[in-house]
């Protein structure tokens, strides 16, 4: 039974991981069509990934592009982000 939650959990993980990801490829289209207030497209997603995107700031000085951090940051990082707290919090759920 135990086995069968943590696989239950961990899809599910996969699954919200997919649709982050989904939503970060939208917002990093919009952001690459470069329009005048372009940095304002990760606003969102900053919200949403909020313990991870503390790191965009610090990451975007180092490396000078605003795309390439905030790739690093929401599209991987965000992602394994929702992966682990969703099947984590549903382990505990189910458990």
């Amino acid at each position: 039974m135990v086995q069968k939650n943590q696989n239950n959990s961990k899809t599910i993980g996969i699954i919200i991981g997919i649709i982050h990801f989904s939503i970060f490829i939208y917002f990093y289209l919009a952001a690459s069509s470069h329009h005048a207030q372009w940095q304002l497209s990760w606003i969102p997603l900053s919200i949403i990934d909020f313990p991870v995107s503390v790191f965009l700031l610090p990451l975007s000085s180092i490396t000078s592009n605003l795309n390439l951090s905030a790739f690093f940051i929401h599209g991987i990082l965000g992602t394994l982000w929702w992966y682990w707290i969703s099947s984590r919090i549903l382990n505990k759920i189910l458990s």
